[in-house]
């Protein structure tokens, strides 16, 4: 089992039972007081997570430090959206919103330029859909992207 992920001042608890997560939470706080590390429960956040999700059970509240983490539905970590359905949505509108916006500013910023150059910014500044591996392709929302990108393109030529 992958109980934990790591990055910089990031980690991430995942547990298959709630007793696993308060004995995960039980060693941070232990290690924190250790290592004179302190966890912010403000900047924290618990999610009951599942495919077959009908809803997050009742009283299943978690603590650090003393202090309550709240309970979401959707969460943004290390730049991506996660929700409690394990569906891959909100962080494909939110990649397709950045879109939007980068091609605006390119259309913006570089109207008079020539369209090759803004075709090559937009292939440069445009296409880093970072964290898009994860996503399953065949989602209807990724269609929103495509739809995006020759708008903008259309609109360049």
């Amino acid at each position: 089992m992958l109980g934990a992920l790591a990055y910089a001042d990031d980690i991430t608890l995942l547990a298959p039972t709630p007793s696993a997560m308060r004995y995960m939470l039980r060693i941070c706080e232990e290690c924190g007081r250790e290592f004179c590390v302190s966890f912010n429960a403000a900047k924290s956040a618990s999610m009951y997570c599942g495919k077959k999700l009908a809803s997050c059970p009742d009283g299943l509240t978690f603590y650090i430090d003393g202090k309550e983490i709240a309970v979401v539905k959707k969460y943004l970590h290390l730049g991506h959206i996660i929700s409690v359905q394990l569906d891959e949505k909100d962080d494909i509108l939110a990649k397709r919103n950045s879109l939007c916006g980068k091609i605006n500013n390119v259309l913006c910023y570089c109207r008079s330029c020539d369209p090759l150059v803004k075709v090559k910014l937009l292939r440069h500044y445009c296409c880093d859909f970072y964290g898009s591996v994860i996503w399953n392709l065949s989602h209807n929302s990724i269609d929103d992207i495509c739809v995006a990108w020759r708008k903008g393109l259309r609109r360049i030529l």
